[in-house]
């Protein structure tokens, strides 16, 4: 959790502070006690929470995420860890292998971890990677045909 805080405060409350300070001098060349002021200190201010109140609800959300996949993580080890030890605590061989071949099998056909560049793929952008301009994302166009979701994601070479 206090890895969550710190980027909180260092990514939002600091600049919070910086922005909302700045704003709120560069209101003071505006006439006192007036409407325009006023008006400027609520939008500063009003802008500067809202950020912090969206980046802190992204942060608990990504905080319960991570969270959720340790727990199955946990899960999935501890469940293998007892299959092993039964394994092991099995006096006959030839079940031994058996019960080995099916735990490698169940392994084998988790769903794998989708990369980013998936993820990408599956919203629509397109990666593209040459010698002359690096790595680029293009969002393909309602007019060309989706990459196929099926396959997994490849970079392609231009």
């Amino acid at each position: 959790m206090w890895p969550y805080i710190v980027t909180f405060i260092a990514v939002a409350v600091f600049p919070l502070a910086l922005a909302g300070y700045g704003g709120h001098l560069a209101t003071l060349a505006l006439p006192e006690n007036s409407k325009a002021r006023r008006k400027a200190l609520v939008i500063v201010w009003g802008l500067a929470i809202i950020g912090v109140v969206l980046f802190g609800v992204s942060q608990i959300l990504s905080y319960r995420a991570d969270k959720g996949r340790d727990g199955r993580d946990e899960s999935f080890k501890h469940d293998v860890l007892r299959k092993l030890q039964d394994i092991i605590n099995e006096p006959n061989a030839a079940k031994r292998r058996e019960g080995a071949s099916a735990l490698q099998a169940s392994i084998a056909s988790s769903p794998p971890i989708e990369s980013p560049i998936d993820g990408l793929t599956k919203l629509g952008w397109l990666a593209t990677v040459d010698a002359t301009h690096g790595a680029q994302f293009t969002f393909q166009q309602s007019s060309k045909p989706l990459p196929d979701m099926h396959k997994s994601a490849r970079v392609q070479k231009v």
